[in-house]
Formats: structure tokens, C-alpha cells, sequence
């Protein structure tokens, strides 16, 4: 049955009665199902879909059709199958390879996107381009994303959402210069307000990155770098405990990211509360046991909890796992430069604590 908060309009409720009347007209079956999909009655133009025998369901436009309305329902595994088929069906158009990429990038299966839109695709249909930005940056290909994103922009023009994306891809391939140039022209794209802004919390200006953030937040709730970034601003302004909350909206939006868990620790540590510091640090530390950041916050925490044992036990993992490069890794250089204190050497602790907090913000 439709949703009863749904009220087809005159058009849609005369058409479904001529189906009625005709169930075997195809034509006539799709034009009601888009028309229902126009006006958002997602569930009435499911029950149509529902009702059909198999030899209608296996029309390439009842199979379009099908994807669509599965997408509008977010059943991203019926869309999956639906445009899949298709392609498989030889029905190869950007659409359906765009639609089907849609479908398995919010299952978070990006290993077959970069290859299914391809450049016809991205030309054709300009969401694609954000999209094949985005999964070559889950899949960890900076380079070669950052190099075909400056030919789409050289061939599409500044497009916000696209420079919102680069200004994200290109902080986390750790080329800040690139980062605030793509930032700069995306307007008020939320990716660029959140690159932007993490740049002027690193610059001090933290009432502008504040701003950006908030303005992020209201356009994107579920935005885990602009939780993340507006946390870093509470924690530049002093204000540890809130920091250290609103870190953890952004860490438990973006689920097993180590570094924003780890960064709720710092902040819990810093406001003094060393209870929910180790529920933070421990949290990562049981999604992920290899991460040297980590090892390196229970180092410090465990200092200051007296449990030098552990302390002692951390920070040689963190050391081992920053590959004898403390200086590269914030927890770890942190413990490194307890020891060297407790041992005398303040200059060298003072001189690695200087060069750890000189990192740039990037994707840890």
C-alpha cells in the first residue's frame, strides 16, 4: 500500500485508474511509475513495480525504473542488482554507469568506480566527476586523482563541488598548497569550508575557521571532518572538554578513523580528564592496534597515571611502529620526549616536541 502521507496529485491519481484498466500497457507503466517518482511517492511507485508479473519485470525500462526507485528508497543493494543488470544486459550508457555507481559507493564498494566512470562518463554527467574523485581518494590514488582533477577543472571550470573534493584529496595527500588554492575556489562548498577552515586553525584564526565549520555543519550534519575541525577550534580556543566532545561526533561519524578517536583522547587528556581520554585511546587501540599515534597517547597517559610499566611498554611500540622516526608521529614523539626529560635531556625532548607539533594537518 502507498504511504498514507502521500497524496498522488490529480494527473498521477486518473493515470494509475487508466492502469488499472490497461495492466499490460508498458508505456503507460513506466510514464505512472515516473510520474510517481516526480512526486516523491516512492512507496506508490514501489507497490506499482511490486505488482508486476515477471516477463514486465524484465524490461529494460522496468528494470531502470526499478533502480530508481530503490535508489530513492536508499536500497542501495536492489540498485546494485538492478543497473548491474543492465550493463551485464549490454545496456552500457553514462546514466546507468553513473547510477550503479552511485549505488556502490554508498555500500562503500569503490574498487570498480574509478574504471566504471570512465571520462565519457564524467563528461557526461557532472555528479560523476565528484564521485570519481571520491573513490580514488578511498582507494588511496592521490596522484593520479590529483592529476585527472586538475584536467577536469582545466576542462569543466572551477565547479564548487569538484573543488571541494580536490581541497579533501589534496590535504589528505598532504600538499597543503594545493589544498588552500582548491579550497579558495570552492566557495561555499562545504569540503572547501572545512579545508579552509582547518587551514585557519592552523593559521590562529579560529573565530574565520569557526565560522566555515558551523556553516558546514548546518549545510552537512553528518560531516565528520567539519565535527572534527570545529572540535580542533574549541581545543586552539582553550575549551578542552568541548573539544574533546565534539571530536567524537565527528569520530563516531566516520566510525574507525583512528586519528579522530585518538584526537578526542589528546582532548580529554588536556581538559584533565584522564578517564574518558583512555576510553578514547583504548577505543582505537581495539580497532587497530598497529597505529603508532596511538601507542604513543597511552604512553603519555599511562605516565600520567603512574603506571610506568605501561608507559614504558607504549612507548617503545609507538617507537618501533613510527619506524624509529618519533618525530613523525605526534603520540609518539610526545613519549619519546617524557623519557628524554626524565632522563635529563630537556633540549633534545623540547627540540622533538617542536618538530612533532609542526606537522601538517593531513590525513592523520
Amino acid at each position: 500500500m502507498a504511504r498514507v502521507d502521500f497524496r498522488p496529485s490529480e494527473r498521477l491519481a486518473r493515470m494509475r485508474r487508466f492502469l488499472e484498466a490497461d495492466p499490460e500497457n508498458l508505456d503507460l507503466i513506466a510514464d505512472t511509475v515516473e510520474l510517481a517518482l516526480d512526486e516523491h511517492g516512492f512507496t506508490f511507485a514501489q507497490d506499482i513495480l511490486t505488482a508486476l508479473p515477471d516477463s514486465q519485470k524484465a524490461e529494460p525500462r522496468i528494470i531502470n525504473l526499478t533502480g530508481l526507485t530503490a535508489l530513492s528508497q536508499s536500497d542501495y543493494p536492489a540498485a546494485e542488482q538492478a543497473f548491474g543488470a543492465l550493463l551485464s544486459g549490454g545496456i552500457d550508457n553514462p546514466g546507468v554507469r553513473f547510477n550503479l555507481g552511485w549505488a556502490l559507493a554508498m555500500q562503500d564498494k569503490w574498487e570498480s568506480l574509478p574504471d566504471l566512470l570512465d571520462e565519457g562518463v564524467r563528461t557526461a554527467v557532472p555528479p560523476a566527476r565528484l564521485l570519481w574523485v571520491q573513490a580514488m581518494q578511498h582507494l588511496g590514488h592521490y596522484d593520479d586523482a590529483l592529476t585527472t582533477g586538475a584536467a577536469m577543472v582545466e576542462a569543466f571550470g572551477a565547479e564548487p563541488v569538484l573543488m571541494g573534493a580536490l581541497s579533501t584529496l589534496a590535504m589528505d595527500a598532504e600538499q597543503p598548497d594545493l589544498a588552500r588554492h582548491y579550497a579558495g575556489m570552492a566557495g561555499d562548498h562545504p569540503e572547501g569550508l572545512v579545508t579552509g577552515g582547518l587551514f585557519a586553525v592552523q593559521d590562529g584564526q579560529t573565530e574565520a575557521a569557526r565560522v566555515g565549520f558551523e556553516a558546514a555543519i548546518a549545510a552537512t550534519p553528518k560531516n565528520a571532518r567539519a565535527w572534527i575541525g570545529l572540535g580542533l577550534t574549541d581545543l586552539a580556543e582553550g575549551k578542552p572538554e568541548s573539544a574533546a566532545r565534539t571530536m567524537e561526533t565527528g569520530a563516531e561519524i566516520f566510525g574507525d578513523h583512528l586519528g579522530s578517536w585518538v584526537g578526542a583522547g589528546w582532548a580529554w587528556y588536556v581538559a584533565g580528564n584522564l578517564t574518558e581520554a583512555r576510553r578514547c585511546f583504548e577505543g582505537a587501540l581495539a580497532m587497530d592496534d598497529s597505529f603508532a599515534e596511538t601507542h604513543g597517547g597511552l604512553a603519555v597517559l599511562s605516565m600520567a597515571e603512574g603506571r610506568r610499566e605501561d608507559a614504558a611498554r607504549h612507548a617503545e611500540v609507538a617507537r618501533r611502529l613510527a619506524k624509529g622516526d618519533v618525530g613523525s608521529s605526534l603520540g609518539a614523539a610526545l613519549a619519546e620526549a617524557m623519557r628524554l626529560t626524565e632522563e635529563g635531556q630537556e633540549d633534545a625532548a623540547k627540540a622533538l616536541v617542536q618538530r612533532a607539533m609542526a606537522l601538517v594537518l593531513g590525513r592523520g
